[in-house]
């Protein structure tokens, strides 16, 4: 495992049962103690967590766990898409590949695949209304920004918690083979205006439109 939470527990009637004994604050599960950490103790929450304790782990604690990167990614140079990600070892869907480390600035640039939103405030609540700020890594950043988009993706960048710290974290969203690039969704507000997918999935949702000839 990547977490302290084995995926195929989440949803299930004993997640469920978790929930309602804990309150809210566990369908937002804390990563864990370490990036890439192995538990043996039963996966499904933070372990600190889960006694009822208040939860002391660290982002800073939980970033050592994946500073050895190289260990499992590397970098290649590919055909029509400069440098790309690659996966050395499989993962299986819903495991964290990684943090997504950059900037953090107040707007986001237009058309870039770089930056992403993650939550501001003094809690991690379900609100109707919260703050956000942004996450540049188009000049500061780790392995992950290396990630290449394709229609059909294999990776998500989404919010994640440690602690009381958020982050945005890099998740499997299907089985990763060891050799296998790892994609992500640049999202519509990155295409057009010039830039077109090169990714060549059958159904690529932003490939360059063939002139019509009248």
């Amino acid at each position: 495992m990547a977490t302290d939470i084995d995926p195929k527990n989440l949803f299930t009637r004993k997640h469920n049962a978790l929930i309602r004994r804990n309150g809210n604050v566990l369908k937002d599960p804390c990563l864990g103690k370490y990036c890439w950490q192995t538990t043996s103790w039963g996966d499904i929450f933070c372990l600190e967590e889960l006694h009822g304790q208040t939860c002391d782990h660290t982002l800073a604690e939980w970033l050592t766990g994946c500073s050895d990167w190289s260990s499992r990614f590397e970098i290649r140079n590919t055909l029509g898409m400069g440098y790309g990600l690659f996966s050395k070892v499989s993962w299986s869907a819903g495991e964290i590949l990684g943090p997504y480390l950059g900037e953090l600035v107040p707007e986001k640039a237009p058309q870039s695949g770089y930056v992403h939103s993650v939550s501001i405030g003094p809690k991690f609540t379900k609100q109707d209304t919260i703050s956000v700020a942004y996450i540049d890594a188009d000049r500061v950043g780790n392995f992950t920004r290396f990630a290449n988009h394709a229609c059909v993706f294999n990776a998500l960048i989404e919010e994640a918690r440690v602690g009381e710290e958020r982050l945005l974290a890099m998740r499997a969203r299907k089985a990763i083979m060891a050799g296998e690039q790892v994609f992500i969704d640049y999202g519509d507000e990155y295409f057009g205006e010039g830039k077109w997918c090169h990714c060549g999935a059958e159904k690529c949702k932003y490939k360059e439109k063939e002139d019509m000839v009248s």
